[in-house]
């Protein structure tokens, strides 16, 4: 088996070596490549350069935090190894600290990896993977789901991939310049604490995160509300105001209904029916309007129960429901909902653009 020629180019050796003259080669070298530092790697990497089921692939992902040291870690089933991760530091060095086992695992990738060491004399650190995180698969791999398994382990190594999502504008109230503030609503109340709720929604820059920040403020809404009739009524009707508040929790959506006519916040529910029921194209949209097809809502509470429904999608994970996840689209029909839960909340906590 000729050598290949990526590894040619770094030892300076014969295509045509075998595995006894190639060691030999690398003993005399006076520097080595970065990952060949260990004699076992050296050993290893000679080994996977003439027998292809010694060598490993590489995976290399961006992440979207920052790498700021070298972490390694093996995921093994049944005591045997499956994969192994590594984190390369932002270094131009090639003395990285990267641990012992993870430069193992580089020396049997090499061979078939061409990108692991920079070219030309040294053969440092290729600034290509530095801040990246490397997954080490063997070359014989089983039929996983290649795109779950990748997300699980980078989420076990403690890192997040790269987003392929576009991040949000800033809310629109941001570009106004004075509000009229209601002290009788709930904004000011400290019991509904709309300010932490606020400062949330302004932190979730993704589509499905900034839906449930908006839809909490609701929930605390209706929560307090339900907390105040309670205490208003349960020394003058005791069993009634209890079996009516346990009524009311066991059954959000019309609590939820219930205040959105309460608080005079039909128009905007009215257009969110509207706007999903236009649409055409959005599958999630389109599976969330099929789950409610047989309901006979009014305008504006069909838009609440479609605001319940996809609050639901997003934090349920379960198989025989509308799931958020299963729909690549599912961020883009949320997106188009955002502009009136906005005005709705500002509406319900009673602060009001002028």
């Amino acid at each position: 088996m000729a050598i290949a020629q990526h590894i040619c180019d770094v030892l300076g050796c014969a295509d045509n070596f075998d595995l006894a003259q190639l060691g030999a080669h690398l003993d005399g070298l006076p520097s080595l490549p970065w990952l060949l530092s260990d004699q076992e790697g050296r050993d290893l990497f000679c080994e996977a350069v003439f027998d292809e089921t010694k060598r490993l692939t590489v995976e290399v992902l961006e992440v979207q935090d920052d790498v700021e040291s070298a972490r390694y870690l093996e995921i093994t089933v049944g005591g045997i190894e499956f994969r192994s991760l590594l984190t390369i530091p932002p270094r131009t060095e090639n003395d990285a600290a990267i641990p012992t086992a993870a430069l193992l695992r580089l020396a049997k990738a090499w061979p078939a990896n061409v990108d692991l060491v920079a070219s030309g004399e040294g053969g440092g650190i290729p600034t290509s993977i530095f801040g990246k995180v490397l997954i080490f698969s063997p070359a014989h791999d089983t039929a996983w789901d290649r795109k779950n398994l990748t997300q699980c382990l980078v989420s076990l190594l403690g890192y997040r991939l790269r987003s392929t999502y576009s991040q949000l504008d800033r809310p629109r109230w941001i570009g106004k310049t004075q509000f009229e503030m209601d002290e009788t609503a709930l904004g000011p109340q400290s019991s509904m604490m709309a300010g932490q709720l606020l400062q949330e929604i302004l932190s979730e820059n993704r589509a499905r995160w900034r839906y449930v920040s908006f839809y909490r403020v609701f929930e605390a809404a209706y929560l307090v509300g339900l907390k105040e009739t309670l205490l208003s009524d349960f020394l003058s009707r005791p069993k009634e105001s209890l079996e009516s508040a346990k009524s009311a929790l066991e059954s959000e959506l019309a609590t939820f209904q219930q205040l959105v006519i309460t608080k005079n916040l039909t128009t905007y529910f009215e257009h969110i029916r509207f706007t999903v029921d236009a649409d055409v194209s959005n599958r999630f949209l389109y599976a969330i309007k099929r789950a409610l097809r047989d309901s006979s809502f009014s305008a504006s509470k069909k838009g609440v129960a479609y605001a319940y429904k996809i609050r639901c999608a997003i934090v349920h994970a379960g198989q025989h429901d509308v799931v958020f996840d299963r729909f690549q689209d599912a961020e883009d029909g949320v997106r188009l909902l955002l502009p009136d839960l906005e005005s709705a909340v500002l509406d319900l906590l009673g602060f009001k653009s002028i």
